[in-house]
This record gives C-alpha cells, structure tokens and sequence, in this order.
C-alpha cells in the first residue's frame, strides 16, 4: 500500500545496516512472539465478540 510505502522503505533501510554494520536489533525474537500473540488474540476476540484475557500462557484456541 503507497501509504506504507516510507515504512517499510525506512525498515529496510535499517536492516540493511544492521546487516553492513553488524548493530543489535532493536526488537528480538521475543518481541515478534509477543506481536504475534497479540494479533491472534486480537483475531479470536473479532471472532468470538468478547475480550480475550492475553496471559503469559495465553495461546489460541
């Protein structure tokens, strides 16, 4: 999507750094997980039309 477009552009940008200048990311596997999670309970919640209480052992159904 063209609105996008400078987003992802910058994130490449910066991936591409990290790889040539070998920088930490500032998010690691964790934060992926927890995006993760958060956009599935998110689905469930749409689905079933009532909040989702998102735990640490939380997983979908």
């Amino acid at each position: 999507m063209e609105r996008f477009a400078q987003a992802y552009r910058l994130e490449m940008d910066a991936f591409i750094a990290l790889l040539r200048d070998g920088f930490a990311p500032l998010a690691g596997i964790r934060d992926g997980l927890e995006a993760q999670r958060l956009a599935e309970a998110a689905q469930v919640s749409l689905q079933r039309g009532q909040p989702v209480e998102l735990g640490p052992d939380w997983v979908p159904d």
